[in-house]
């Protein structure tokens, strides 16, 4: 690797990293400029000056020629070293995680729509420029590599910062959109990744004093609150699972005995625990108690008498939906306080009688002209924007999670509709996944065919999806199968294991963590099929990958 030549190309150095660390969770266009500016780095640093000194008498110095020769003479000797640097048997791991982008690149050959693999190659250059760029440049001092993550810890709460401004300033936002810059899933994980640098800064060595170690326990305490305000299901779990890895990893490697059967305990305890209460909730919500007709009343304080339906409402929150419903009434007080009509729509296209009918039973009250007279104004404005279940609306709650995932699910088996929720939705994703991968095992559909391949898949599978929701995989190794088959697949994961196995690295805190995270992501999301997933993974990947082993515990 060449040395950096005096101080101020190093502070230039940390100042493009920190830019593009700041760009990842805030912004794709400055996310893209900052690359382009770190590989303009990349190619001249190093330059050697007497050799164009050298050059410019030579050419004698005069005119356009005899000045950008020898400028274009050493960048391309420059270049080339660095080439040549990266091409060595030393840096092979670097080489293999690169062949990831060369593996698209071959995807090519059985493409005929080479308009949207132009596209999918575009969103995957920092694949191809960020191994080349941080695997050939001196890595930074422990004191820069410090400030650099949490540049990114700053740019992370800065996002969340907004993101809670949307929720005060429009309560009707689905928590979807408290995620401003880039979409909500991709935010959780770069939250997920934040959470594990400031828990390592705080709770091991000595490299921050005890001031600075109480406010980034601030700083972690308020991300996690986010992460719950966010509703990320990806980005909790996978926060989750990380966590009992990491405790597990630690306590057959490195705990002494006693340490270790606390730790294994805890690792177990700690999501059997959920699982049992994701369970509880679960079988409360789908499972109500046997009704006895004979003692439910029949008619309304008004007189008017009661609809005890328990086949076509369903059951929701431990109850049926359908009991205790006077359709008049409802008719009659609904259209009195709201503008939308009760036999139409609300704002998400659903009909609103049947909203509102669920709404009502969710808290707890009958379907009837009491019933919407107990209704606030905001309750109703909660009804007219679409949302069914007063828990949806719960900022801190796994069941503003569950329910609706639960009632799409219930909509699912009975209808064979996925169209209410996007965990259900997936299903349908993986189904067409699956049968392409068995039409084409072995080449798979190509780099720039995959789109029109589920579109086609997913007419020939009648599937109920709607035109907007008919995504693809949503699975980042289902994707890499269909688009470059089983050999591809397994070429993909080599490119992803062979160098943390070859450097020792998995054993590494920010690699083993960022490592996790990475492919635990890869499971419900397609991450490198955006360029914030693919910057964020192929970014912290190599950094953590090239960064040197050396001791964190001296001060910053």
């Amino acid at each position: 690797m060449q040395e950096f030549r005096n101080f101020r190309y190093y502070d230039l150095y940390f100042f493009l990293l920190a830019a593009l660390v700041a760009s990842i969770p805030l912004s794709e266009y400055t996310t893209s400029v900052s690359q382009f500016l770190l590989l303009a780095f990349w190619m001249t640093e190093g330059i050697d000056g007497n050799r164009y000194n050298k050059l410019l008498e030579r050419k004698g110095g005069k005119g356009y020629t005899g000045k950008i020769i020898p400028v274009l003479t050493v960048l391309g000797e420059n270049i080339y070293r660095r080439f040549e640097s990266f091409f060595s048997r030393e840096n092979r791991p670097a080489l293999i995680f690169w062949t990831i982008f060369l593996l698209h690149v071959a995807g090519l050959i059985f493409t005929t729509d080479f308009h949207y693999a132009a596209k999918d190659l575009r969103i995957k250059l920092p694949l191809l420029m960020l191994p080349v760029v941080l695997s050939t440049i001196k890595p930074l001092d422990q004191k820069r590599f410090n400030y650099l993550l949490l540049v990114f810890v700053a740019a992370v709460v800065v996002g969340s910062l907004f993101g809670v401004g949307k929720m005060l300033t429009d309560p009707m936002a689905n928590s979807r959109e408290y995620s401003i810059f880039i979409s909500h899933i991709r935010f959780s994980l770069n939250t997920a990744l934040s959470l594990f640098i400031l828990a390592y800064f705080i709770f091991t060595g000595k490299t921050f004093s005890i001031q600075w170690r109480v406010g980034l326990g601030a700083v972690m305490l308020w991300l996690v609150i986010f992460l719950v305000i966010l509703k990320s299901a990806s980005g909790i779990i996978v926060t989750l699972v990380t966590i009992v890895i990491m405790l597990l990893g630690y306590a057959l490697f490195k705990a002494n005995k006693t340490a270790r059967i606390f730790l294994i305990v805890v690792a177990i305890a700690v999501p059997a625990g959920f699982v049992l209460h994701l369970n509880y909730l679960v079988n409360d919500y789908l499972n109500p108690e046997p009704v006895d007709f004979t003692k439910l009343e029949q008619y309304t304080p008004q007189g008017n008498k009661y609809v005890h339906d328990t086949v076509h409402y369903g059951v929701e929150n431990g109850r049926y939906t359908g009991l205790y419903i006077a359709n008049e009434e409802l008719k009659k007080e609904w259209n009195e306080r709201s503008e939308l009509d009760f036999g139409g729509k609300d704002e998400r296209g659903q009909v609103l009688r049947k909203t509102l009918i669920r709404y009502l039973h969710s808290k707890g009250y009958r379907k009837d002209s009491v019933g919407v007279n107990k209704l606030s104004k905001q309750a109703i404005r909660n009804i007219e924007h679409g949302i069914g279940n007063v828990h949806y609306l719960d900022k801190f709650s796994l069941k503003a999670r569950l329910y609706p995932f639960l009632f799409g699910y219930r909509y699912y088996l009975e209808s064979g509709n996925p169209n209410n929720n996007s965990v259900i939705q997936r299903l349908e994703y993986w189904k067409a996944s699956y049968r392409l991968i068995q039409d084409n095992w072995l080449t798979g559909v190509g780099t720039g065919d995959i789109d029109n391949a589920f579109m086609q898949e997913y007419k020939a599978m009648d599937s109920k999806l709607e035109k907007g929701n008919r995504h693809r995989a949503h699975n980042q190794f289902l994707a890499i199968a269909v688009a470059f088959g089983i050999p591809g697949l397994l070429w993909f994961l080599f490119a992803l294991v062979y160098p943390p196995v070859k450097m020792n690295k998995l054993s590494s805190y920010f690699f083993g963590v960022f490592f996790i995270i990475g492919v635990l992501s890869m499971i419900p999301e397609d991450t490198l099929e955006s360029q914030p997933g693919a910057t964020f993974f192929a970014f912290f990947y190599c950094l953590f990958l090239f960064m040197p082993e050396r001791d964190y515990s001296h001060n910053a």
